[in-house]
């Protein structure tokens, strides 16, 4: 199991995708879930947000859960806008090259979740918008 604590924003995209997994018994059946944390990036919080006198750089994390039944990808990376581009200086890693470092595209989604909906975890949702039409199937 790796540290959370280990990224590095803009890190290279080899090393953007970390990995967890879990093997459990479930009736007998043994089923294979994991957890790929994916690196869309990051952006520079000014000074006069983080309550000290200096900028903080925030990374953008989303989470691949894969599971038996699909791909739950939590949260989507950044958006486009201008407004937030001036004041926040964000370093982009789009969503299908996020997903490419793990070895995954857009269509392999199942379902697409965000966690709330600010600009840097909801943004890559209209790259996304096709999978809550193919659903998991149930």
């Amino acid at each position: 199991m790796r540290d959370l604590n280990s990224y590095q924003p803009g890190g290279s995209s080899s090393r953007s995708a970390r990995s967890w997994r879990t093997g459990t018994a479930v009736g007998g059946v043994s089923s294979e879930i994991s957890v790929l944390r994916l690196d869309f990036g990051y952006f520079v919080r000014p000074a006069e947000e983080t309550g000290s006198t200096a900028p903080r750089v925030e990374p953008v994390l989303g989470y691949l859960v894969q599971h038996p039944k699909g791909t739950v990808l939590l949260d989507s990376g950044m958006g486009l806008h201008p407004d937030i581009d001036d004041h926040y200086r964000p370093r982009r890693i789009a969503l299908p090259d996020a997903l490419h470092a793990a070895g995954l595209a857009v269509e392999d989604l199942t379902v697409v979740a965000n966690c709330h909906l600010h600009f840097d975890h909801c943004g890559g949702n209209p790259v996304a918008h096709g999978p809550a039409d193919r659903g998991a199937g149930g």
